[in-house]
C-alpha cells in the first residue's frame, strides 16, 4: 500500500499545480512473484490485495497497463477478471493464446486528453507460462499499422524495461525504413555501415539524445521517427577537445544565448555542416549564428564541462 499511497500523493500534487497527469504501468502490478501455489501461498490474501490495487488505480484514473509475467501468477482467467474490474486499458502487442495464436489483449489504446490524442502501446519481455505465447516485442511493435496511430503521441508501456528501450534506440531499428539508401552513420569516435550480405558493421550500435551524428546516404530519403518528448533537463558532459553533440529541440536560439554563461568562455569554436563560429574577445565571429533544432554540432572546448 505504500507504493499506492506515494503514487496517489504525486498525482494529487501535480493536479493541484494544474498539470494533466497520465498514469501508466509497465507490468508486474498485482503480484510479487510469477506463480502462486495453493499449498504454499495465501491465495485469498493475494486476490484481495490485487483487487485493492485495481480499485485504487481506478480511483487514480489510471490510463494504461501492460501485463508482465508476475501478473499471470494466478493464471490468465483471473487476470482477465481483474481486467473486467478495471477502468484502465490492458494493452500488449506480443502476448498471444498458445493454441489459437489470437492476441490476448489489444496492442494499443488511444484516448483523448485535453484535446490531444494519446496512444499507449503495450509489450512484454519474454517469459514462460502455460497457454501463453510471448512473441519478440520489437517485431510486434513494428507490425502495428502506422496509419492507425498517425499524429498520435505514443507512450510505450513495457515490462521489457531497459532491453526494449535499448532495442528501440538501436540503429537497426531506427533506420529500418531507409536501409535501401543508407550507407554509413558517424558519431564521435564511432561509426557503423550497412553492408550487403553482412548487415550492420561497426562500433556504433545505438543512438542517444545528447550526441550528434553524420549520416551518409546514397540517395535523398525521408526518415520518420515516433517517440516521446525529449527531457528538457538533459545533461551534456563534454571533454576537452571536439565534442559532437545534439540540439534535440524545436526552434532555434543564438549561439551565445544557447550556452550557459558559466561555460561560454571555455568554448573555443562550434561547427555545423559548412558553418562555424569562433569565440573571440569581441564575441562570436563566423557564419554560424544559431543553434537549430534537430541538427548536430561539433563543440570544441578547452576544459571538461557539464551543463544542461
Amino acid at each position: 500500500m505504500g507504493g499506492l499511497a506515494r503514487k496517489a500523493s504525486i498525482i494529487d500534487e501535480e493536479t493541484l499545480k494544474g498539470n494533466s497527469v497520465i498514469v501508466l504501468d509497465s507490468g508486474d502490478l498485482f503480484f510479487s512473484k510469477s506463480t502462486l501455489y495453493a499449498d504454499k501461498d495465501n491465495i485469498d490474501e493475494a486476490k484481495i490485495r490485487a483487487e485493492i490495487i485495481v480499485n485504487c488505480n481506478n480511483e487514480m484514473d489510471h490510463s494504461a497497463f501492460s501485463p508482465g509475467s508476475r501478473d499471470f501468477a494466478l493464471g490468465l482467467a483471473y487476470l482477465k477478471k481483474l481486467k473486467d474490474q478495471s477502468n484502465f486499458n490492458f494493452t500488449s502487442c506480443n502476448l498471444f493464446h498458445q493454441n489459437t495464436s489470437d492476441r490476448i489483449f489489444d496492442s494499443y489504446a488511444i484516448e483523448d486528453i485535453n484535446g490531444f490524442k494519446v496512444g499507449y502501446i503495450g509489450a512484454a519481455s519474454s517469459f514462460q507460462k502455460d497457454s501463453i505465447l510471448v512473441k519478440e516485442p520489437i517485431n510486434e511493435i513494428k507490425k502495428i499499422d502506422p496509419s492507425e496511430v498517425a499524429g498520435i503521441k505514443l507512450f510505450l508501456g513495457s515490462s521489457t524495461g531497459k532491453m526494449l528501450i535499448d532495442n528501440l534506440n538501436s540503429i537497426e531499428n531506427i533506420f529500418s525504413d531507409i536501409t535501401n539508401n543508407f550507407e554509413t552513420i558517424i558519431g564521435e569516435g564511432q561509426s557503423a555501415s550497412l553492408l550487403d550480405d553482412w548487415g550492420w558493421i561497426g562500433t556504433l550500435t545505438e543512438l542517444t539524445t545528447t550526441d550528434g551524428y553524420w549520416i551518409v546516404m546514397t540517395e535523398p530519403d525521408s526518415l520518420h521517427i515516433m517517440g516521446e518528448y525529449i527531457n528538457p533537463n538533459i545533461i551534456y558532459n563534454l571533454h576537452a577537445g571536439p565534442n559532437l553533440i545534439s540540439f534535440p529541440t524545436a526552434g532555434s536560439v543564438g549561439i551565445s544565448e544557447g550556452l550557459p554563461d558559466d561555460i561560454e568562455e571555455n568554448i573555443i569554436a562550434i561547427m555545423q555542416a559548412g558553418y562555424s563560429a569562433i569565440n573571440t574577445n569581441d564575441g562570436w565571429q563566423g557564419s554560424l549564428l544559431y543553434f537549430e533544432g534537430l541538427k548536430g554540432y561539433w563543440i570544441i572546448t578547452d576544459f571538461v564541462l557539464r551543463f544542461f
